[in-house]
């Protein structure tokens, strides 16, 4: 469980160790951790650690939580070099808060053949996933609509409901459970068509993000961008306060033209 402030010897300063966090001489035997701010370009800036106080103030910095992996992540993170001034402004709100924060940042520049392979593997986990909720949904809705037949068997064609008669409440009865078994059925078979419409769209995105035209379009707005950056460049502009530098963008532009010039 994780344990409050009171008894936890001094916390270090915020650092960028660039390297893999190891809990400080103290900390194991009181049971308290930091909190940790992670970024690196396959998996984007991540929070973990001494995170459950804090939660309000990560919903508030844009941070969500991750079922699948378990922590807290700041979404659009991924594939690409950590935005310190972002990551600053939370580590800020999470220290004022009371949280003893640590930062362990990646800079490495993503490698576009990599970004693309995992942009390429987390999109057909996307699709396979929504293929398989639409074919449980699918199912789900056979069954109800096939109970609600069943149902509807049951009944003599053309019985009225007597009513007053000992038969009226069980007749009633039957007749909602059978609308609430079509109702039902209606709802996960539309479920399953938005299920299977999002996949396939999904699907045809992606084939189409690797078509010619397509690829033509990115490295003509690559190349957009460099003289952009150039032209910044020539004026003596260094880059944006926390964000990467004008030389550091200038060798990314480089290396995702040279990758899609290739392809």
């Amino acid at each position: 469980s994780q344990c409050g402030h009171d008894a936890s010897p001094a916390a270090p300063q915020p650092t960028d160790t660039g390297t893999s966090y190891d809990v400080p001489a103290g900390y194991a035997e009181t049971g308290y951790v930091d909190t940790i701010i992670n970024h690196t370009p396959t998996e984007g800036t991540t929070i973990d650690g001494n995170t459950r106080p804090y939660a309000a103030i990560l919903k508030a910095n844009g941070a969500k939580w991750s079922r699948q992996i378990a922590a807290w992540y700041l979404p659009r993170s991924r594939d690409q070099r950590p935005n310190a001034a972002r990551i600053n402004r939370l580590a800020e709100a999470l220290k004022t808060g009371g949280a003893h924060v640590t930062l362990n940042l990646d800079h490495t520049a993503p490698d576009p053949a990599t970004v693309e392979a995992n942009r390429a593997e987390r999109l057909a986990d996307r699709h396979a996933a929504l293929h398989r909720k639409a074919e449980k949904l699918d199912a789900e809705a056979s069954a109800r609509f096939g109970e609600a037949d069943t149902l509807a068997d049951m009944i003599p064609f053309g019985q009225p409901i007597l009513v007053g008669h000992h038969s009226e409440r069980r007749h009633r009865n039957h007749v909602a459970k059978i609308a609430r078994n079509m109702d039902k059925g209606v709802q996960a078979f539309r479920a399953a068509e938005d299920a299977e419409h999002r996949a396939t769209a999904g699907e045809r995105q992606q084939a189409h993000r690797l078509t010619a035209p397509a690829t033509m379009r990115r490295i003509e707005k690559l190349e957009t961008e460099r003289r952009d950056l150039e032209r910044r460049a020539a004026r003596g502009q260094v880059g944006t306060i926390g964000g990467p530098t004008i030389a550091e963008r200038l060798d990314d532009n480089a290396e995702h033209l040279a990758y899609w010039r290739e392809h």
